[in-house]
């Protein structure tokens, strides 16, 4: 049977007219039908739906969270790091050919868009803020004659009771849509007037130079009513310094307006504030306000990708149900008749009855005769195939009695040699560069975090960042090298899949100790449970690694046991160490 395209029927059937003419079709001629029957193809592998799924959501996951916990120049590069290995791992996992890839080409792209869209506006607004606080020095008991340009390093600063919040001389400015309010932070002993002749006289006056203001957006008046965080609240004391964007590399013009409404503050007010003063919010307990920043930009992440995931599950299901079943009922399945008739009506018009009836028989008359000839031939091929198919077996018979004689001698020294040789059978050259590539970028990745250890204890993440995304390189090498399915398959095996839990509670906990918790020895310890995991799985996917990390280990058990018995037996001596009670004349 025939399959072929309406496009390209008709392609085919004007092209091969053009050629031969109308009569020549009309008398049974064969130079134009056997041009229509080249318009054929074979159907390609549709892509499964679960790895699609599963690829989508891990560009979303990906690119959500690492621009959510670590925004600027560095998370582009990493994130396209991230996304050039999936793409590499999808050219390997999918048939390209198939129809439906472009438009989940498409899905992927505005995936990392959205996701990198949310990504940021979350760094921005609840975990850049939280990282500001508690990356920064927490100072306390800030009274009238501290100075900000020496708090600059902060991340909290709580104030004595004398300082407070003057609501009196808050200013709110609409800038670009948004209201930007400021309210200075004074002493209230000594730096302003007394109360009845404030009263009198309308807002208090600051004699000192304002060196703190707390800020806010949409949460005060154009003029007083300042409400910002817990400005109403006679308990505030403690302010969390405000989180400039454009300090971590991202365009912002908020420092620009809220300069704009601490110089109208000034201005109305007859204040003085000092060119670069501290910008803070005001707040009752900074750790219960930091625990929710850091609690909010986590669930943003985490319930953005699990609505995704339905999304994604929703629009792969759908596309392949459409590529899969109705676009091909509608390419697929057409009757000669049909394919006749739909033909005929293309090249008919003008022609009397008489005409088309013997266009249509001819069409016919050749339509058979093709399918009889290509049957005949289909049966020549078999009944060729068939006598080879003979001939081969009985060779493959001698050959297997053969093999069986030499395996049976061969087989106690090619037993540990197997396994790395049909690895190295099955590798192509596309594959050893891959691997060589991904490995190279790991190792040099693994070799840059190597510098920063000796400013691990004070900033872990530089550390950690570079060597967790080494480790990750390695592990998408070994997938190039083993073949994404087999590579995948094999990792539910029951001596691989505790490893990999492992590795995943290694690379999780390292960046999580790093960025989040800037803590030293949890970045050390899931390092180095980073580090075991992937030499494990380098030794097992790599062709003969299998066999030298047992060679290694039996050396190692031989010369522990070596040792052992030697001081056992008394053979080696362990010397005392010098200066002790015993002397040089006590026992060994």
């Amino acid at each position: 049977r025939f399959e072929f395209s309406r496009a390209g029927r008709l392609d085919a059937w004007q092209s091969a007219t053009s050629r031969s003419g109308h009569r020549h079709l009309v008398g049974g001629g064969a130079g134009a039908w056997p041009e229509l029957m080249k318009s054929t193809g074979r159907k390609v592998a549709s892509p499964s739906t679960g790895l699609v799924v599963f690829g989508l959501t891990t560009a979303y996951v990906a690119v959500c969270g690492i621009t959510s916990l670590w925004c600027g120049t560095s998370a582009v590069i990493v994130s396209t790091m991230v996304l050039l290995c999936e793409v590499a791992i999808a050219a390997e996992a999918f048939d390209l050919r198939h129809e439906s890839m472009p438009w989940f080409f498409i899905v992927w792209l505005a995936s990392v868009a959205v996701a990198a869209s949310i990504g940021v506006d979350n760094y921005h607004t609840t975990y850049g803020p939280y990282r500001t606080a508690t990356s920064g020095r927490f100072y306390s008991n800030i009274g009238r004659d501290a100075k900000a340009a020496v708090l600059m390093d902060a991340g909290i600063v709580s104030f004595e009771a004398s300082m407070v919040l003057d609501d009196t001389l808050s200013v709110g400015l609409t800038l670009g849509g948004v209201m930007y309010c400021a309210a200075p932070i004074v002493s209230s002993q000594g730096s302003q007037a007394p109360a009845d002749e404030s009263a009198a006289a309308g807002p208090r006056s600051v004699s000192a130079a304002v060196q703190f203001w707390a800020i806010g957006q949409d949460c005060c008046g154009s003029r007083g009513g300042f409400v910002c965080d817990n400005a109403g609240e006679a308990a505030a004391r403690n302010g969390l310094v405000w989180f400039d964007p454009s300090a971590w590399h991202a365009p912002s013009m908020e420092l620009d307006r809220y300069v704009q409404v601490l110089q109208a503050s000034s201005a109305l007010h007859d204040l003085q504030t000092v060119p670069h003063p501290l910008l803070l919010h005001w707040v009752t307990e900074p750790r219960s306000v930091l625990l929710g920043m850091f609690t909010r930009s986590l669930l943003v992440w985490l319930v953005s990708s699990i609505c995704y995931v339905v999304v994604a599950s929703i629009l792969a299901f759908a596309t392949t149900y459409y590529f899969d079943t109705v676009d091909a009922g509608a390419r697929d399945g057409w009757h000669d008749d049909f394919a006749v008739a739909e033909v005929a009506d293309n090249v008919e018009d003008g022609l009397t009855e008489e005409d088309k009836h013997r266009h249509r028989s001819a069409l016919r008359e050749h339509l058979h005769h093709v399918h009889d000839k290509a049957h005949d031939k289909a049966h020549r091929a078999h009944e060729k195939a068939h006598e080879k198919y003979e001939k081969v077996h009985a060779h493959a018979h001698n050959a297997k009695e053969k093999a069986k004689a030499f395996h049976s001698k061969a087989k106690a020294k090619l037993k540990d040699h197997a396994s790395s040789l049909a690895d190295l059978g099955r590798l192509r050259s596309a594959q050893l560069t891959e691997f060589v590539i991904m490995l190279l970028l790991g190792v040099f990745l693994i070799a840059m975090s190597v510098n920063s250890i000796p400013i691990m204890f004070l900033a872990p993440q530089n550390f950690a960042v570079p060597f967790s995304l080494g480790t990750f390189m390695i592990f998408c090498s070994l997938c190039f090298l083993a073949g994404f399915k087999r590579f995948t398959t094999s990792l539910l095996q029951s001596g691989r899949w505790p490893w990999l839990l492992v590795y995943i509670t290694g690379f999780v906990g390292t960046l999580v100790g790093a960025v989040s918790f800037v803590s030293f020895w949890q970045t050390v310890f899931f390092s180095i449970l980073q580090l075991i995991s992937i030499l494990y799985f380098s030794a097992s996917y790599i062709p003969g690694g299998q066999r030298a990390l047992n060679w290694l280990g039996a050396r190692w058990a031989n010369a522990t046991y070596a040792v052992g018995s030697g001081v056992a037996s008394g053979k080696i001596a362990i010397p005392s160490p010098r200066g002790s009670r015993h002397g040089s004349h006590g026992s060994h």
